[in-house]
């Protein structure tokens, strides 16, 4: 069995208690003698499904087709990350206290948003490492000061370096989840695709009676795109994460009347279609998720088939692709610094930092 059939395994057994068809292919599926349960398991773990994978079959009176000690060894991971949400549910429930007191509003995005407006039929279905929070861009310093005076620490940064980050340096503390104030909730080169965000807000009343906002249901979508996609390079790569692509079907499926067309996104609307067919694949059959024909698409799952099925393939096409991005970057920001005057300020403190030549390279090396 090839990793990518084992890829649209995973995405069935996901959705599989939405589809009843999908239950009975898994129940024969699973107890062949020679299904791969390592590179099964090891797959939802890569992909941050493990917690999210384990409740379809508990929910599904289906947890007898795993081995014993495997059962177990699932339980205890969704214990522990249901722990965990809920501590992390307390800690924005702390933060959205602590902001609002301080006239400071806050929108919290992403996962947090999803744990805060139900996207999951149960918060530990969806695996967290931090916060992320939309901040005024007018109320950032007082924000950044007041966690500091909570006890949280951030990351060094050069004041050159603001204006190339779409979030402050990640704030953290003992035992508690990593904070990201973030400007804005893409970063600017793709802010016009987020046209009017702010007026489409969300208010979500709290278990206490207070009150949280989170971005409009479809931005989430659109955030959820613009991040796996395009910022985090998984169109460009081929290699999308079942986590993303799982939490898009969850926002697409749970969005009545969704006015999120590909058109929306530009000259990015391929690769939004390169998502949907993506989507349409791994989760077939469910409402809200249609496949979308053409040669681009077929192109697009191809290279995703090839990246899943052959090492080599998948390597050689990170590399050069890789280097390609990054001497693209270089020449972009070079350029830029001919007439940009932020951006020379960047290239000179960067430049003239030797722990920063040692760490850029390091952070090179991880790439290839």
């Amino acid at each position: 069995m090839t990793p990518y059939q084992l890829f649209k395994i995973l995405g069935k057994c996901l959705v599989m208690d939405q589809e009843e068809e999908f239950q009975k292919e898994i129940t024969e599926i699973l107890p062949s003698p020679d299904f791969p349960w390592e590179q099964f398991v090891f797959m939802g773990s890569n992909h941050l499904v493990l917690p999210a994978l384990y409740h379809k079959f508990r929910i599904c009176k289906m947890l007898g087709l795993f081995p014993l000690e495997l059962r177990q060894h699932l339980a205890g991971i969704f214990e522990m990350n249901d722990t965990r949400n809920q501590q992390i549910v307390q800690e924005i429930l702390y933060l959205n206290t602590l902001f609002r007191n301080k006239n400071i509003d806050p929108v919290f995005m992403k996962g947090a948003a999803s744990l805060l407006s139900g996207v999951y039929s149960h918060s530990a279905e969806r695996m967290l490492s931090d916060i992320d929070c939309l901040i005024p861009p007018k109320s950032m310093n007082d924000a950044v000061h007041l966690l500091v005076d909570e006890g949280y620490n951030h990351e060094d940064y050069r004041s050159e370096d603001l204006p190339f980050m779409h979030h402050f340096p990640s704030l953290s503390k003992e035992e508690a989840a990593r904070i990201d104030l973030h400007y804005l909730p893409v970063t600017p080169k793709y802010i016009r695709y987020m046209e009017n965000w702010e007026q489409r807000v969300r208010t979500i009343e709290l278990e206490d009676g207070a009150i949280a906002k989170v971005p409009g249901s479809e931005d989430m979508i659109r955030i959820n795109f613009l991040h796996s996609q395009l910022q985090d390079h998984g169109d460009y790569f081929a290699a999308v994460s079942m986590k993303n692509l799982y939490e898009f079907q969850r926002l697409r499926t749970g969005t009545q009347n969704s006015h999120v067309q590909a058109s929306d996104f530009g000259r990015y609307r391929g690769k939004y279609k390169n998502y949907v067919a993506l989507a349409a694949s791994a989760f077939p059959s469910q409402q809200g998720i249609s496949n979308t024909p053409g040669t681009k698409r077929r192109i697009f799952t191809l290279r995703f088939k090839l990246n899943r099925t052959f090492r080599l393939y998948s390597m050689t096409s990170r590399f050069f692709r890789t280097a390609l991005l990054q001497m693209g970057h270089y020449a972009g920001f070079l350029g830029k610094a001919i007439y940009s005057k932020k951006h020379r300020n960047y290239l000179s403190a960067r430049l003239r930092d030797p722990k920063w030549s040692a760490g850029h390279f390091r952070h090179l090396s991880r790439k290839f």
